[in-house]
């Protein structure tokens, strides 16, 4: 239930941050992997490594081609804390500029 809950905190806050975009509709039904959707297989990239850089680590569908290259996934595990979280979050913010 606690890794639920935290896939539905991350959902809410991904959903405030402007040029993110997860796929599907899942509204409050959260699972612990969560994918989003790109503009292009270059921002995913970009996205990716710039959150590496900052010792953050999701996974970008590098062996794929057409939407799903678009894509990455940010995979949640009952080992990660709220700050886990607020660290991802404010990562995000920071490399997606809003």
């Amino acid at each position: 239930e606690r890794l639920l809950a935290m896939a539905r905190r991350l959902l809410h806050e991904i959903a405030d941050i402007d040029g993110l975009r997860v796929c599907g509709n899942p509204g409050d039904n959260a699972v612990p992997v969560i994918t989003l959707l790109l503009e292009s297989p270059q921002v995913a990239r970009q996205l990716v490594d710039a959150l590496s850089d900052r010792e953050i680590h999701i996974a970008h569908f590098t062996y794929t081609s057409g939407d799903t290259a678009r894509m990455v996934r940010i995979p949640l595990s009952a080992r990660h804390s709220v700050e886990d979280l607020e660290r991802l979050v404010a990562g995000l913010r920071e490399v997606v500029g809003r």
